[in-house]
């Protein structure tokens, strides 16, 4: 995950980034680290103008406080 916040962190820059065009580039486990990310509020998706941007305001958080990481962990134990 933390590759995945890593490379989501460069791809999305400084400045909102068209979510779709963002979608396009990443592998199947960065889109999830995407939506774990985005669920923990790293992330903040705009649906007006349908962009992703980093939050920089973000408090910290555990991966664990996200329930779709938490189900992700529980399948691949499975």
């Amino acid at each position: 995950m933390r590759a995945g916040y890593r490379k989501l962190q460069r791809a999305v820059g400084e400045s909102a980034q068209p979510l779709r065009r963002l979608i396009r580039t990443l592998t199947g486990d960065e889109l999830l680290a995407l939506c774990v990310f985005t669920q923990l509020s790293f992330f903040m998706y705009d649906p007006n103008e349908k962009t992703i941007a980093r939050n920089t305001a973000c408090a910290q958080r555990s991966l664990g406080e996200s329930p779709l990481y938490e189900l992700a962990v529980k399948a691949q134990e499975a």
